[in-house]
C-alpha cells in the first residue's frame, strides 16, 4: 500500500545496483614486473662489482641490494599510479 500511495514500482527494490569495482590487476603487475627487474639489476651488479676473485661476495653489497629493489619497486607503484590515473578521474 506504501508504494501505491508513493507512486513507487516494486521492481525498483530488485534490480541489482551497478557497481564500479574492478581488481586492480594492471596496478599488480605493474609492481610485481618492476619488483622483478629490481630482483634482476641487483643480482647483476651484485655479480659484476660485489664478488671477489674467488667466488665469495664482499661486504657492503647488501644494502645496496636492498636499496636498488625498493627503488625499482617504489618506481613501478608511481607508473602504476599514473598509468590508472585516467581511469579515475571519470
Amino acid at each position: 500500500m506504501a508504494l501505491i500511495e508513493r507512486d513507487k514500482d516494486v521492481s525498483d527494490f530488485y534490480t541489482r545496483k551497478k557497481t564500479n569495482f574492478s581488481f586492480p590487476w594492471l596496478k599488480i603487475g605493474i609492481i610485481a614486473t618492476g619488483f622483478s627487474i629490481g630482483l634482476i639489476a641487483v643480482e647483476i651488479i651484485m655479480q659484476v662489482f660485489f664478488i671477489n676473485q674467488d667466488g665469495h661476495y664482499r661486504r657492503g653489497g647488501d644494502t645496496i641490494g636492498i636499496g636498488i629493489l625498493f627503488l625499482f619497486t617504489s618506481v613501478a607503484i608511481l607508473v602504476a599510479y599514473f598509468v590508472d590515473k585516467p581511469k579515475n578521474k571519470d
